[in-house]
């Protein structure tokens, strides 16, 4: 979605670490507004806004992480 929206990459790259820093502390509601707010000049933004409110129940990896939850993908993988 970043890639998208933003052809320079300095953008790009804020946008990428802002939305990361917002899902790493439970911050979803935040991500799906920016996303939302993009879609109206990316239709992958739009997309990306449409996937995190389909699945904002799953991506609450603050409280993941205070209950000491695994949330990488790495343990599947390697199984």
């Amino acid at each position: 979605m970043a890639h998208a929206a933003f052809s320079q990459t300095t953008p790009r790259e804020r946008r990428l670490e802002r939305t990361t820093t917002d899902l790493w502390e439970g911050r979803v509601t935040e991500v799906i507004q920016a996303c939302t707010d993009l879609g109206t000049q990316c239709s992958e933004a739009q997309d990306a806004a449409t996937y995190f409110t389909n699945n904002a129940a799953r991506m609450r990896y603050d409280q993941y992480r205070a209950e000491d939850y695994l949330i990488s993908s790495g343990t599947v993988e390697s199984s």
